[in-house]
């Protein structure tokens, strides 16, 4: 009988045990998920902030500084992984950049454009610019991605 206990006994814990490590990995899981899901919701809210007519300027101000870092990090790509890569891969770096610096200059255009709205065609200036602009910044993640791909760390 005393047996009985001890095995029931030992059987429960080692349960016990075995679904405490699973609910916290699980649990750690969820975390790190939450953590990048916060940062992407933090990153987007910062993309997506609707700005009034009134802030025209600002929107303005924001998206030179954006293009300008987009600008700066093809620079810093150029200078530095491309200039390491292989004469096949350079050639082919350097057509990707080239259409991502024209639409930057798209951008700029657009941006350019910003001053001539009206507060009864803001909207649509923001939402064709909002277009372009997750556009870019997708096409910036790809090439990204392929440079890394091509070239090992």
């Amino acid at each position: 009988m005393k047996n009985k206990k001890m095995v029931i006994a030992l059987l429960f814990a080692a349960t016990f045990a075995s679904g405490y490590t699973a609910f916290s990995d699980e649990n750690a899981e969820k975390t790190a998920a939450a953590a990048t899901s916060a940062a992407e919701a933090k990153e987007a809210a910062a993309d997506a902030k609707d700005y009034a007519f009134e802030q025209k300027a600002e929107f303005v101000a924001q998206m030179k500084t954006e293009l300008a870092d987009i600008n700066s990090q093809i620079d810093e790509l150029i200078a530095g992984q491309v200039a390491k890569a292989s004469d096949e891969v350079k050639a082919e770096a350097t057509t990707k950049l080239q259409a991502l610096r024209e639409q930057a200059a798209t951008l700029s255009k657009q941006l350019d454009e910003a001053n001539s709205t009206t507060k009864s065609n803001w909207d649509d200036f923001k939402s064709g610019f909002k277009k372009s602009y997750s556009g870019t910044k997708a096409s910036f993640k790809q090439f990204r991605q392929w440079m890394s791909e091509k070239i090992a760390p």
